[in-house]
C-alpha cells in the first residue's frame, strides 16, 4: 500500500506527516508540530519506515560525502541551475597544443 493510503489511518494525517518529514528531521517545526508528527510516526509503521529510511540516508550521506568540491565547480553548477552557459575552463594542455 502506498504512503498516505493506510487502511487504519486518516490519509490526511499520513500525507501531512510525509510532507513534514524533512522539516521534522531538521528540527525546523514548531514544538507542537514536532509532537504531532512524532505521535503519528509512532502510530503509523509505513510512515515511520519512510522516516527511518530518510534519517539513515542522511547519516550515510554525512559520513560518506566528505570530499570538498574542486575549485569553480559550485559556480559552474549555479550557472547551470540559472540556465546560463557555464564558462569552459581552459586546461594547461590546451596552451601546450596551441604552441606546437
Amino acid at each position: 500500500m502506498a504512503l498516505g493510503q493506510h487502511d487504519d489511518h486518516d490519509d490526511g494525517n499520513c500525507d501531512e506527516a510525509i510532507a513534514s518529514l524533512y522539516t521534522y528531521l531538521d528540527h525546523e517545526l514548531s514544538a507542537d508540530d514536532m509532537v504531532r508528527v512524532r505521535t503519528h510516526l509512532e502510530d503509523c509503521s509505513p510512515c515511520f519506515e519512510a522516516f527511518d529510511f530518510e534519517a539513515e540516508l542522511r547519516i550515510v550521506v554525512a559520513k560518506k560525502c566528505t570530499e570538498s568540491m574542486p575549485p569553480g565547480l559550485l559556480d559552474r553548477l549555479l550557472s547551470i541551475c540559472k540556465g546560463e552557459e557555464p564558462a569552459v575552463a581552459e586546461h594547461p594542455s590546451d596552451d601546450a597544443n596551441a604552441a606546437t
